[in-house]
């Protein structure tokens, strides 16, 4: 019982990380779109990941309550115009059901 007791301890004990990462692909089109009286950037890429089977795959959205909404928005835009290689993280799904954007960077 002990030793039954010991395994499930450490089982419960680590963290759950589902967030899916995607590298080297192209943003195609950016679009800002109000939510709930909440402003989300939308992003469609090259190569589009749903890892959480969030209902609605065909946006990715990045949401004012991520601290860097800013960032993300003007990091994106920049890929785009320049054509740049991004890579990002989408963890869970937004209110409106698409897979949510938590971070994104030029590669």
């Amino acid at each position: 019982m002990k030793y039954l007791t010991s395994i499930l301890f450490t089982l419960l004990s680590f963290n759950c990380y589902s967030a899916t990462h995607v590298y080297d692909t192209k943003i195609k089109k950016v679009f800002v779109h109000e939510t709930d009286n909440n402003g989300t950037i939308y992003f469609i890429f090259e190569d589009m990941q749903n890892g959480d089977d969030c209902l609605k795959s065909g946006n990715i959205a990045a949401t004012n309550d991520n601290v860097m909404f800013d960032k993300i928005l003007s990091i994106g835009l920049a890929a785009l115009m320049s054509k740049s290689n991004v890579g990002y993280t989408i963890n869970g799904c937004s209110s409106s059901g698409h897979p949510r954007l938590t971070n994104l960077w030029v590669e």
